[in-house]
């Protein structure tokens, strides 16, 4: 099923604060989780941008 237009403009724009906003995020968790469970984080907000992310849409 392909997402619709309004699904994939969410998507990307999702993942562009997500990864705006990833080291204010680690920076507050990794205080009380620890780095392994900032560098999963880090995976999977990168995971999410590359397959999210177009840079085309607003």
């Amino acid at each position: 099923m392909q997402p619709t237009s309004s699904l994939a403009t969410f998507n990307s724009r999702l993942a562009e604060l997500m990864v705006k906003d990833f080291e204010k995020e680690a920076a507050l968790m990794l205080p009380h989780s620890g780095q392994a469970v900032c560098d999963d984080f880090k995976q999977r907000v990168t995971a999410f941008h590359n397959e999210h992310y177009t840079p085309g849409i607003k």
